[in-house]
């Protein structure tokens, strides 16, 4: 299965819900549908990882990406996800959240 996304906003967030897998060919198409849909720098942006199935070494680069342009905090892990995290030691760079509302809520007003 290729990766798919869905985008969303909720208040001032936008909110990438990401089917799928992760991997190879699909990290600058990641990154062409982000430009293509939220466009320039600075946005607030949550990725909702509840439908990822499995991510490569380049999607989490392409996550790790984001960070340079946006404040980026993911959300929704499953237990598959959270292990490769927890491996590639990501949770220093993103704060994980265990539900969308609560990563969306974190943001503040601002």
């Amino acid at each position: 299965m290729n990766l798919t996304l869905d985008f969303a906003q909720q208040d001032k967030v936008y909110v990438i819900k990401l089917h799928g897998r992760f991997i190879g060919k699909e990290s600058s198409d990641f990154q062409d549908q982000i430009s293509e849909n939220i466009g320039s720098d600075g946005k607030n942006i949550v990725i909702d990882l509840g439908e990822l199935h499995y991510i490569g070494s380049q999607g989490a680069s392409a996550l790790v990406a984001l960070t340079v342009k946006h404040k980026v905090k993911l959300a929704n892990l499953s237990k598959q996800i959270k292990n490769t995290f927890d491996l590639l030691k990501l949770e220093e760079i993103f704060e994980i959240f265990d539900t969308v509302d609560a990563a969306v809520t974190s943001f503040g007003s601002a």
